[in-house]
């Protein structure tokens, strides 16, 4: 007598996709070096997928959208400014300094304060984002609930940032003001970045 064969179901397939996603995580998990490869690759997708999609805003909203989120701060605690919206710049990057672009503008006191595209926060928070959404072996709620948390704190942050930033540039010279704009500056930024994710991947671990 001839077997008879197993009828193959279309409905079965997203269960073997399952099955087999569970035992390739299974097998990650048991793995440091692939988490570390996955994590990487994963973070770099995120990164380029997410700052593809940011590309295709203008920067001008987010700049103008941070300027105006720094004069209302000011302006509610006394410090009056004068708008001048947005004039040529040079742009500021993580890297190198000096491509022509466009800055919103304002006065307040005896300083003109200049919002680049570096100013924003936006690139932070997409690193925060990617790399919250590169961690392995995360619950999706945990990694919504992070990414969530990364934008609310990431824009927080970066207004006492530059408001803090702009009351050095009112109160000292010039050494003192370059020296917290180009070196104190980046420099929070990378512990910031690092605090927040080693608490939520503590947070989120402990939550599994």
């Amino acid at each position: 007598m001839k077997k008879k064969s197993k009828k193959f179901c279309v409905k079965e397939i997203p269960s073997i996709i399952k099955k087999k996603i569970e035992e390739e995580n299974k097998e990650i998990k048991s793995n440091e070096k692939k988490q570390f490869v996955y994590f990487v690759l994963g973070f770099i997708l995120f990164y380029l997928t997410i700052s593809f999609l940011i590309s295709l805003i203008p920067q001008e909203f987010f700049k103008q959208l941070t300027g105006v989120g720094v004069e209302f701060v000011l302006n509610l605690f006394g410090n009056n400014t004068f708008t001048q919206g947005f004039v040529p710049c040079n742009e500021y990057t993580w890297f190198y300094e000096g491509v022509s672009g466009s800055c919103y503008s304002f006065i307040v006191g005896s300083k003109t304060i200049h919002i680049a595209w570096l100013c924003t926060g936006i690139l932070e928070i997409i690193i925060l984002i990617s790399a919250i959404l590169a961690s392995f072996g995360i619950k999706n709620e945990s990694k919504l609930i992070g990414v969530i948390i990364a934008i609310i704190v990431g824009v927080v942050f970066n207004l006492i940032r530059i408001i803090i930033t702009i009351n050095i540039a009112l109160t000292q010279n010039i050494q003192v003001i370059e020296f917290a704009h180009d070196v104190l500056f980046k420099l929070v930024l990378f512990i910031y970045i690092t605090v927040f994710y080693v608490a939520w991947f503590y947070w989120a671990n402990k939550n599994e």
